[in-house]
């Protein structure tokens, strides 16, 4: 079985070694790397591999050199792979991921490939004219005559075309080449976006737009084959192409053809005119397309990733993406999270209702995850029960957080990309919620494909927080250099971490952690001074220095300091997990500050029971009592406003 030789390209790339044995060596153009690795790949006389170039674009700079894929002995199962790096994969706009690997070029083409069994997968190219007004290609296929099984999926092919007639977006020129193109968008080109010269050629789910002067995609070979592609605002949509097949053009050409609403494509995509071509579920395109049952080279997933349903594809490079158009009714939601499900994830509109009936239960994890709108009775209503986390991985508007955070929420967990405006975030804080974490609850599926299923490189390290009552914490790396993850700086140091010692007793697992002394003995003063760091913790952490940018909690784990000790040379902390008999589990949160019954849906009620005037209730004690309600007003006076209590 060939074995995956893996080089790594970042053209934004800082010091390194350049040798692109990792991102922080990595060679800082395609071109270089390519020239550098080229060989003889296969089994019958060569390494026996295939070669996985991941690309990637730190701080948004662009690759500027052509790249000529030749000099290399291929066979079918020793290819070539360049790719998009799984954490740095494009969105199908153009540039709006910034770290996603571009190359542009001025008045020469991008990519050239003379090989055969090469695939391209999420590349964005681009060519610009400047002064060369002679025919371009941006990205040719196929050169010579025995270059098969060329792949091309979710790439972006486009040109900045100037004064030039003459640049052509994707070629193929072998005569035996079979270049199979998916999920792809070849726009702005003023000749043509797809020329077939040669060889044949299928291409399926792609976009092709804005192609000024001749045609979209020309066949002068009579063998191309066109499913589920979208061509329009082109002079001549198809040239040539024989085989059309449920694909949506201003010409309405080919067989189960489909034409855009009201024929306005602005209707169809986002923005069609600004190169936005994620489609609209409203439109003529949307699950109009050819199934995968009905072909197998349709994919399963869109130029974005998110995924085609067989028998509901869409026509284009993109599937439509529901954003919380799912409605999960209260009785639904509640009946299910009534049970003691160990993690909730919801993805869909959540109406107030539904959230009350279902989150008064004890569901421990909640999770809201993707473009969600959750309204602040909602959220507020879920937080004040017995969620001992609480997961926000949307758009949060202030009055959500303000209703639903001034509540002792443990802890909440805002992971991934998340907006959350200053005003939302700053009412928040104030209170007293013990714990704001950023990062992902579970390892991301984009981790587990990359690192360990199967284990592709790299290195795993470990990283230690160590919290001593009184003083700030101390941030350790066992590395020989400082790591930056999640944000936090880890300070490199010698340590080490031991396994769980376990006995057949039922007690609690301990843990040992050796850290050596500095030179001016540091934490061995702290710990003397608290008498062994008592009612300290220690955050153990497990990192991949390829996945850094976020926390992942599934790979930590905070354990109590037992006992600490030292000598000469290190300090020896006994270590074991919080004990849950210890744990006060109240019945609900107690609070001085402000009334849980003066939530909307609550004001009013059975337990408020004002029967005034007023419309709403800040929850103040202050208010209640202008209210003239204060005997009925649900908070706890009696508590020091600055703590919360069982």
């Amino acid at each position: 079985m060939a074995a995956l030789r893996t080089i790594y390209v970042d053209p934004g790339v800082v010091g390194g070694t350049g040798d692109g044995s990792t991102f922080a060596n990595a060679y800082s153009s395609l071109n270089v790397a390519e020239n550098a690795e080229d060989g003889d790949i296969t089994l019958s006389t060569g390494s026996d591999e295939y070669v996985v170039f991941e690309c990637r674009s730190t701080g948004g700079t662009a690759d500027t050199a052509t790249v000529t894929v030749i000099g290399w002995t291929t066979a079918a199962d020793n290819y070539i792979l360049v790719r998009a790096h799984v954490n740095h994969r494009p969105d199908g706009i153009y540039g709006n991921v910034s770290d996603s690997y571009r190359l542009e070029t001025v008045d020469a083409a991008c990519i050239s490939v003379d090989e055969a069994y090469v695939r391209f997968d999420g590349l964005q190219v681009k060519i610009t004219y400047a002064t060369s007004d002679t025919f371009k290609i941006c990205f040719q296929l196929g050169t010579s005559e025995t270059d098969n099984d060329l792949r091309v999926d979710n790439c972006y092919v486009d040109c900045n075309p100037g004064a030039t007639v003459k640049y052509i977006g994707m070629s193929l020129v072998g005569a035996d080449s079979s270049p199979l193109i998916r999920n792809t968008i070849v726009v702005n080109f003023p000749r043509r976006g797809v020329q077939i010269a040669a060889g044949t050629a299928k291409l399926v789910n792609c976009t092709i737009a804005h192609i000024s002067t001749v045609d979209g995609i020309r066949d002068t070979q009579s063998s191309v084959v066109c499913v589920n592609c979208a061509v329009f605002d082109t002079p001549d949509d198809f040239s040539g192409v024989p085989n059309i097949d449920y694909c949506a053009s201003d010409d309405g050409d080919g067989t189960n053809a489909v034409a855009p609403s009201g024929a306005d494509w602005d209707l169809e995509f986002t923005d069609p005119g600004n190169d936005d071509f994620r489609i609209l579920n409203t439109g003529n395109l949307y699950q109009a397309g050819k199934s995968q049952t009905a072909d197998s080279d349709v994919p399963s997933t869109d130029i974005a990733g998110n995924p085609r349903t067989d028998g509901s594809e869409s026509i284009g490079a993109f599937e439509f993406a529901a954003t919380g158009d799912p409605v999960i009714t209260p009785d639904a939601l509640a009946l299910a999270l009534t049970l003691h499900a160990p993690t909730i994830v919801i993805d869909c509109t959540v109406t107030p209702a539904t959230l009350e009936l279902a989150l008064t239960q004890h569901a421990p994890p909640i999770i809201v995850s993707g473009d969600v709108t959750v309204t602040p009775d909602a959220l507020a209503l879920a937080l004040t029960q017995h969620a001992p986390t609480v997961v926000i991985d949307c758009t949060v508007a202030p009055a959500t957080l303000e209703l639903a955070l001034t509540l002792e929420t443990p802890t909440i967990v805002i992971p991934g990309a998340v907006t959350v405006t200053p005003d939302a975030l700053a009412l928040a804080l104030t209170l007293e919620i013990p714990t704001i974490i950023t990062g992902y609850v579970l390892i991301p599926p984009a981790m587990h494909e990359a690192l360990i299923d199967p284990y592709s490189g790299g290195a795993w390290l470990w990283l230690v927080r160590i919290n001593i009552p009184g003083y700030a914490s101390l941030w350790y790396a066992r590395n020989t250099e400082d790591i930056v993850y999640g944000g936090q700086t880890y300070a490199a140091n010698n340590f080490d971490v031991g396994l769980a010692s376990l006995s057949g007793e039922g007690s609690v697992p301990r843990y040992g952690l050796i850290v050596a002394q500095d030179a001016d003995h540091t934490l061995e003063d702290k710990i003397n001074a608290t008498q062994g760091a008592g009612g300290g913790t220690v955050k153990i952490i497990r990192c991949h220095e390829d996945f850094l940018d976020n926390t992942i909690l599934e790979l930590e784990q905070l354990l109590d300091i037992l006992t600490a000790n030292s000598d000469t040379k290190n300090v020896v902390f006994h270590l074991g997990i919080p004990n849950p008999l210890l744990k006060k589990i109240p019945l609900r949160r107690y609070t001085s500050k402000r009334c849980p019954y003066a939530l909307p849906s609550l004001f009013k009620g059975p337990e408020c029971q004002y029967a005034g005037g007023d419309a709403t209730c800040t929850g103040l004690y202050e208010d209640c009592f202008t209210k003239g309600n204060s005997v009925h007003w649900g908070a706890e006076i009696g508590l020091d406003p600055a703590v919360s209590r069982a």
